[in-house]
């Protein structure tokens, strides 16, 4: 078994890398500043409902989403970023750099910052700053919301981000450029329609292991609600292979010449065949549009009109850390994301944002299985050496002296020990840092809407040769998103799916023909519905205020074992004498009421309150906010 302790290995050079940061930051400045503007005064009135589906160049689409029945009124579906904008240049990113200034400049500011710590020492953090009225991300070109609001088909579970079924099988694949670089090799192809992808192979020693994370992960992001490539399972025919006068090779000694065939089968030579020869490989479809690079976690792009709200306080972001940590996405990080300026099917020219390579997910570490420590401590830990240092070294990490259960397909993926407050990334992610329970409530609730069916179809896509392997993927994925749900659950209220249903009544003497109209404000428990908690033990509390009947009646706590608030009657299209008098119901102001629920489970104390904002004007009853 390896156990690593990159704690303590790095506080031994703990000087000497501040000294080389200090040293190298200026040589690095340009290519990581954040912008130096102002977000706009109006830039919440830029967050327009829009509900028209947009396609991009290369047919893929970007589709609106309707309204939802919990969710009738005031919702903002799309957060208005598609306009048209100058071409920006192209953002280039050190990954060098990058993790100099996440890990040392970056959280020595947050450190130094006191407005923070003092809105998080009172408990009130800053929350993220482009959701709507219902506490929801609205769509945009970082976010389509997706399986929480719609439950996906097989077909969709299957397909994914995929539009098409990956390079054509039955024509020669040209190798168009080479990688010799690294433990595996890799080359991006033309096909026979003349698309190019990217082919990933796996480590020699890990069969299955790197492809098989990404066509799961890949498909999870893309249903969690994110912008991903098409990525395919293929099998390499070398018989098929051709390779364009234009490929370059760089040999062992570091010179450039033209590739040649037998360069190609030298380097898929200490790959293994599948029975039938061909080579399992994964093949990502190059991304639409020109890439302009890559997004920071933190700040905005100065050359996109359309980047207002600051990275790091997306709600998109942020509560991607609940999602990265359900799959042990250890490397979000800038170099593993993309920006692609698209032209849509209305001439639009804008900036997607993408994640990308999902090699290292999930007991994948790319080129080995994940080490122990990965998910609970940073490369560099300023928090583990300081507490090393303390203890002498005595201090245990939870990891040590658990069994590593290792196989060539799944690498290293467990459930045991995995804490879904505590997990941490390779290096510090300054949109992870800020995340607040709100945020990772709502990554969780992502997280908890794929089903055990769900689950197994996306192993299954993975298409791993023993069912053994199939099986530990799906267990573990089942176990650790339970473990984020549970841990997410319990610091928000998870009731969700608010909406008024209504029931007609004929009442004697009544209005509107004698019709009354019953109203319930219903919801959905996540955690019952996730069988994270028993519906027999659940109760819930709440009241109204001010009071719907005016009559002071329900605006004290009421408590129910139901999944509905009563809201009494209202007529149909009636107006009260008052409204005659005002000329029409129209001409009255809407009474806005608050319904405050909060819940208790095995007889346990009330819970946090999620309090939603109704509107009355003489008509049906509207939700017109959530508060969590």
């Amino acid at each position: 078994m390896r156990s690593e302790r990159p704690a303590m290995r790095c506080g031994a050079a703990c000087l000497m890398g501040l000294l080389l940061a200090c040293w190298l930051r200026p040589a690095f400045a340009g290519l990581g500043d954040e912008p130096s503007m102002t977000l706009p005064k109006d830039a919440a009135d830029s967050l327009a409902v829009q509900q028209d589906s947009t396609t991009v160049e290369g047919g893929s689409t970007t589709p609106s989403i309707p309204y939802a029945p919990w969710l009738i009124h005031g919702l903002i579906v799309d957060a208005g970023d598609r306009s048209s904008i100058l071409e920006p240049a192209e953002q280039p990113v050190s990954g060098y750099y990058d993790f100099l200034d996440k890990t040392f400049f970056h959280s020595v500011g947050q450190f130094f910052d006191l407005p923070r710590q003092c809105r998080r020492a009172a408990g009130a953090p800053k929350e993220a700053e482009d959701v709507n009225a219902f506490d929801e991300a609205p769509n945009s070109t970082w976010f389509e919301n997706r399986i929480f609001f719609f439950p996906p088909t097989a077909e969709q579970v299957r397909r994914g981000s995929n539009l098409g079924e990956g390079p054509d099988p039955n024509g020669n694949w040209e190798v168009v450029r080479g990688k010799t670089q690294g433990v595996t090799p890799g080359f991006n192809i033309k096909d026979s329609q003349g698309d190019v992808y990217v082919i990933k192979f796996d480590p020699p020693e890990w069969p299955e292991m790197a492809t098989g994370a990404e066509a799961i992960s890949t498909r999870i992001f893309h249903l969690a609600g994110y912008h991903c490539p098409e990525n395919y399972l293929v099998s390499l025919d070398l018989d098929r292979i051709t390779v364009s006068p234009k490929a370059l090779f760089v040999d062992s000694l570091g010179a450039r010449r033209p590739m040649t065939r037998e360069d190609v089968i030298g380097l898929l030579a200490p790959l293994p065949r599948q029975p039938d020869g061909t080579i399992r490989a994964l093949a990502s479809k190059f991304i639409t549009g020109k890439i302009k690079g890559h997004f920071d976690y933190s700040g905005w792009r100065k050359d996109d009109p359309n980047d207002l709200v600051r990275h790091e306080h997306r709600r998109a972001l942020r509560g991607m850390r609940a999602i990265a940590a359900w799959t042990l996405h250890n490397d979000c990080r800038s170099l593993n994301n993309l920006e692609s300026y698209v032209t849509d099917d209305q001439d639009k020219h804008y900036l997607m944002h993408y994640l990308i390579d999902f090699g290292a997910t999930l007991g994948s570490a790319s080129l080995f299985p994940n080490l122990d420590y990965e998910g609970h401590q940073y490369i560099f830990d300023g928090d583990e050496i300081a507490t090393q240092l303390v203890t002498l070294g005595l201090d245990p990490w939870p990891y040590e002296g658990k069994r590593m259960v290792i196989t060539p397909a799944t690498g290293y993926f467990e459930s045991e020990i995995f804490d879904a407050d505590d997990w941490k990334p390779n290096y510090p992610n300054p949109a992870f840092q800020n995340a607040t329970h709100r945020d990772l409530y709502w990554g969780a609730k992502i997280v908890m809407s794929f089903t055990d069916e769900i689950i197994d179809q996306l192993v299954h896509e993975a298409h791993y040769s023993r069912r053994e392997d199939a099986q530990h993927m799906a267990q573990v994925l089942r176990e650790r998103r339970d473990k984020v749900g549970r841990e997410w659950f319990a610091k928000v209220n998870p009731l969700d799916r608010f909406r008024i249903l209504e029931e007609g009544e004929k009442i004697a003497g009544g209005t509107n023909g004698g019709i009354m109209m019953h109203e319930t404000l219903v919801f959905d428990d996540l955690a019952v519905a996730g069988k994270l908690a028993e519906a027999q033990t659940t109760r819930y509390r709440y009241r109204i205020e001010p009071p719907l009947d005016g009559a002071g009646e329900n605006d004290e706590w009421q408590e129910t074992t139901k999944s509905g608030v009563p809201l009494g009657l209202y007529a149909p299209a009636a107006e009260s004498k008052a409204d005659s008098t005002a000329g029409s119901a129209a001409a009255r102001e809407p009474r806005v009421h608050q319904v405050t629920i909060e819940t208790s489970r095995d007889k346990e104390g009330f819970g946090p309150a999620v309090r939603i904002q109704l509107e009355r004007d003489g008509g049906p009853t509207l939700i017109v906010a959530i508060r969590r």
